[in-house]
């Protein structure tokens, strides 16, 4: 928590709030170009600075293809989650607190995890849900390059960050 990393995800964490405040955005889509830029870090150290603060925080699995919430909060990989409520199971059914303020809706078991179900309006349900319940929810995407899921999703809420890997992603990605 003393770190310089530390430090600069709540400097960005503040930034970003203030500026989601502004629009009256309370659900935030964390999106890569590609695998592999940071963006799950970004998404669940962004969650952790903002429930640190107070705010009531829902991290979603949104990355279907290759899930990494659970193995990060040690939750096991068959623990039901969005799949299952895209598939009409209760949201409150499947939520797991993590940390004090801090609530996570895993990518749900490998057999639910059916992308093409992203793109219906039982999403746009379960994030009617999660602004009920939460101050602010924050969606961990798959890269929009090799996952066509990911700009259905930006479709769905009401504010999206893009995470760039420096010295690797490339401009016009």
């Amino acid at each position: 928590p003393q770190s310089f990393s530390a430090e600069s995800y709540r400097q960005m964490s503040a930034q970003v709030y203030k500026g989601m405040q502004a629009l009256g955005a309370r659900s935030l889509l964390v999106i890569s170009a590609m695998p592999e830029s940071g963006n799950t870090t970004t998404a669940v150290n962004l969650a952790m600075c903002e429930a640190a603060v107070g705010r009531r925080v829902l991290l979603v699995g949104g990355n279907m293809r290759r899930p990494g919430l659970a193995r990060i909060f040690g939750v096991p990989m068959g623990q039901a989650g969005l799949g299952e409520v895209l598939a009409g199971q209760d949201p409150a059914s499947v939520v797991i607190e993590v940390a004090p303020n801090l609530s996570l809706m895993t990518s749900g078991a490998p057999s639910s995890r059916v992308f093409d179900r992203i793109n219906t309006s039982r999403t746009d349900e379960v994030l009617a849900w999660a602004r009920e319940h939460f101050d602010l929810i924050i969606v961990d995407s798959p890269p929009s390059v090799v996952a066509g899921e990911a700009l259905a999703l930006a479709n769905k809420v009401d504010a999206a960050m893009v995470v760039a890997c420096a010295w690797k992603d490339q401009r016009g990605l």
